[in-house]
């Protein structure tokens, strides 16, 4: 039988350790480790600082005001560091990042709706 306390138990999700733009060490959750709906609004939805917030908030501050191009860094390291691969197709490299990995996303879907009506 599968028991949901012991796969928590028996997990080994280290958090991710980055140091920040003081020189301070700090740290955010594996990925994994996130409830779902956390992991699907980082993820599918691009609420990095939201989801942040939640669960680091000075983290999350700290974040908020760093340049887009160090966000994007931070968040394919966090990614890397947690074996979480997003990608937007089969074959293709990932996402450059949270926002184009929902765009990629919500475009393949309606790329997919519509085709199947086109077909009828």
């Amino acid at each position: 039988m599968f028991s949901a306390q012991q796969a928590i138990n028996d997990a080994s999700l280290a958090p991710f350790a980055f140091e920040d733009s003081k020189g301070q060490v700090r740290e955010v959750p594996h990925m994994k480790a996130l409830s779902l709906e956390q992991g699907m609004r980082l993820l599918l939805d691009g609420e990095v600082r939201e989801v942040i917030d939640e669960v680091a908030p000075e983290v999350g501050t700290e974040v908020a005001t760093w340049p887009a191009h160090v966000v994007e860094k931070f968040f394919k390291e966090w990614q890397a560091h947690s074996d979480v691969q997003f990608e937007d197709e089969p074959g293709k490299s990932s996402a450059s990042s949270p926002r184009s990995a929902v765009l990629a996303e919500r475009s393949k879907r309606t790329s997919r709706s519509a085709g199947s009506r086109s077909r009828r």
